[in-house]
């Protein structure tokens, strides 16, 4: 990955809990948590690469961005991990609790790093938990609520904007930026520090006939274009979507209130007033909001809390809301285009490396 960037101190903070030579009494599990578009998936690889020397026995990276909250697609998940793992699926047991069990088995004794990308529930990672104390779990979740019990939680901010330059430069080439440094400026400020964003961006600047400055120029007025240009097989709009999509009605319904009118900052007051009888607490269903990052909290000088929308947060759930469909964009790829590995009822086994 030559185009990841920054996140030193995170990942000093992972590396330190999960690769540490100490001794523990349990399995170790890292959550790691943030905004749409924010470049959880990318850490989490980033991180397993650097803690390879510490689980000589393997790693497994399992996506679990298709998968419901029903149990049949998980056992499609572990029947891939156990396949890869050296146990044939004529010797698998068929139910979910019965395969988990195989995997602890399995896993029990051996060093094995385990990478489970878009975790929806707490207990999506539950069932795919390997069972030796040698072992060790990265789990990137955009909800915090319903997270584990033990373990870490790391949450990614955006980047910064040196930081977004830098990503930039690595995708783009830094001959694009010395061409146009204003307009390229103005696409990072467009792009909010966003890494998805960012290499979307990127990419198409470097095509032939795609400059920073007409990237710019269609950008400003057409923000559906920036939330629909795809980094590899995914676009900010789908990552919005998905996280809308599995909110409880309730934290629906006042999120939508909060998109009704275009203003920064909400208080609890101002929604409390707005709230309508049924819906529920605001507090609690904001703090709900905050916790699955769709709504940010801002502590004012008066020790107020506000809330608000994040910008490109706001237009891809405006445009959701109003029903709009996702077009094909320059070099737009479908969710299903670039799938590595084995595919499984809708669960892609993105990498398997395990000593047998």
């Amino acid at each position: 990955m030559g185009d990841f960037v920054g996140r030193e101190r995170e990942l000093d903070q992972l590396e330190t809990f999960l690769g540490a030579d100490r001794p523990s009494t349990g399995m170790r599990v890292v959550e790691v948590h943030g905004p749409p578009g924010v470049g959880k998936s990318a850490f989490a690889v980033r991180a397993a690469h650097r803690l390879r020397p510490r689980f000589p026995d393997g790693q497994l990276f399992i996506d679990l961005s298709a998968v419901g909250e029903g149990s049949q697609q998980l056992v499609d998940v572990l029947s891939a991990c156990l396949t890869a793992c050296g146990i044939q699926r004529r010797a698998q047991p068929a139910g979910l609790d019965e395969l988990s069990r195989l995997f602890r088995t399995w896993t029990a004794d051996r060093r094995v790093l385990v990478v489970v990308d878009d975790a929806l529930t707490a207990s999506q990672i539950r069932a795919v938990l390997p069972g030796g104390s040698g072992c060790a779990v990265i789990a990137t979740n955009r909800y915090r609520a319903d997270s584990l019990s033990t373990g870490r939680k790391i949450v990614l901010p955006a980047l910064s904007p040196e930081e977004s330059l830098q990503l930039y430069d690595r995708v783009a080439g830094e001959r694009s930026r010395q061409e146009d440094p204003t307009a390229v400026q103005e696409l990072m400020g467009i792009c909010e520090g966003l890494p998805l964003a960012i290499r979307a961006v990127a990419w198409l600047t470097a095509r032939p006939g795609w400059s920073a400055a007409r990237l710019a120029s269609r950008l400003r007025g057409n923000h559906r274009m920036l939330l629909e240009l795809p980094d590899g097989t995914k676009s900010l709009m789908a990552t919005v979507a998905a996280s809308h999509r599995h909110l409880p009605a309730r934290s629906q319904q006042l999120l939508h209130l909060l998109l009704q009118r275009e203003r920064p900052h909400w208080s609890l007051a101002e929604v409390v007033a707005r709230l309508g009888p049924g819906i529920g607490d605001a507090e609690t269903l904001l703090d709900y909001l905050v916790d699955v990052h769709l709504v940010q909290e801002h502590l004012t000088s008066d020790a107020e809390l506000l809330y608000s929308v994040p910008r490109l947060t706001r237009q891809a759930l405006i445009l959701l809301l109003r029903g709009t469909s996702m077009e094909c964009v320059p070099n737009g790829r479908s969710a299903g285009d670039g799938a590595v590995g084995d595919s499984s009822g809708g669960v892609t086994l993105m990498k398997a490396d395990v000593r047998r």
